[in-house]
């Protein structure tokens, strides 16, 4: 939609003439490196056979933590703050489980799925021949 109404009306996204000198794009090209390395790691890891797809979650964070730490981005408050996230969100996955599970506790116990299996019994049936 966006090339399109672009298309039509060039006023929406004029072009722009930049100039980036050679200095610039290797200082760009070397402040990106650590996604492409992280991404061809977990992959290629995978794809290879090397290890599973949950052997790549431990896989990619350990890159991510030895990429942070060459680059000096690892300091105490960066750890904190990925400790205390991580600990955030496995808590309230654990929660939905303990949610679903005494959810599935109760419905089992009330007899529902026996309750609703005769109420459906109890309609008639009709064949239909397409």
């Amino acid at each position: 939609m966006i090339t399109i109404r672009c298309w039509v009306n060039p006023e929406l996204a004029p072009a722009t003439k930049v100039e980036i000198s050679a200095e610039e794009k290797r200082a760009l090209l070397l402040d990106a490196w650590p996604l492409p390395v992280l991404i061809a790691g977990v992959r290629g890891g995978i794809f290879t056979g090397i290890f599973t797809a949950t052997e790549a979650g431990a896989v990619g964070a350990f890159l991510a933590f030895a990429i942070a730490l060459l680059r000096g981005r690892l300091t105490m408050p960066v750890i904190r703050k990925a400790l205390v996230d991580t600990a955030s969100g496995t808590s309230s996955i654990f929660i939905i489980v303990v949610g679903a599970a005494l959810f599935a506790r109760f419905v089992a116990l009330a007899t529902l799925p026996t309750w609703i299996m005769g109420f459906f019994e109890g309609f008639d049936t009709i064949t239909v021949i397409l």
